[in-house]
């Protein structure tokens, strides 16, 4: 991506130069002239009409910088849709290894995070399928909220073992055996 950027940066370069050249030569041909007797009316209309020349090209040079200038912007602007679009694409591919891994698991594998909505992993201790058990409601209720689930847990009025499922069951990992029997029976 920078090599695109090194063209128009360096035509911009070249037109801010031409342009001080041309303002420069400008200058110096008026401090020239300044004690000379003026000059007859056709010399004074050649130079009328190159300065108009010259006025006309600083205006061209001035248009063509203000159209590299935003074609550079509309390049930035690409490369970070670029950019935000290759960190989504990471974070889904990340999260379906992360599932893959989490489903496979045995009891005591530590599970892997997901990442929200927002490309963030939670900050809550590595857990087990064994070990979520221990999770209090508030820590259950934290991980729920940073997948944006949370809302849903609270509309369907779930018990703390019903929210650990759906915390299992959205990090892609299965329930033990028999966690059913426990959930209904700690919930009741």
């Amino acid at each position: 991506m920078a090599a695109q950027f090194q063209a128009p940066t360096v035509a911009v370069g070249q037109f801010v130069q031409a342009q001080q050249t041309t303002t420069q030569a400008a200058q110096a041909v008026e401090q020239a002239v300044a004690g000379l007797p003026p000059p007859d009316a056709a010399f004074q209309q050649q130079v009328l009409q190159t300065l108009q020349q010259v006025q006309a090209q600083v205006q061209q040079v001035q248009a063509q910088v203000q159209q590299v200038q935003m074609q550079q912007a509309q390049m930035q602007q690409q490369m970070l849709t670029h950019q935000q679009q290759m960190r989504v694409d990471f974070c889904a591919v990340s999260n379906s290894v992360a599932r893959l891994h989490n489903s496979r698991g045995t009891r005591n594998q530590v599970l892997q995070w997901l990442h929200n909505a927002q490309g963030q992993l939670p900050a809550h201790a590595p857990i087990t399928r064994r070990s979520i058990t221990e999770v209090v409601l508030q820590q259950v209720n934290g991980l729920l909220q940073h997948y944006g689930l949370l809302e849903n847990a609270n509309q369907m009025h779930m018990g703390v073992m019903d929210r650990r499922f759906l915390l299992l069951e959205h990090l892609g990992a299965e329930a033990l055996e028999g966690w059913e029997l426990a959930a209904a029976a700690a919930n009741q």
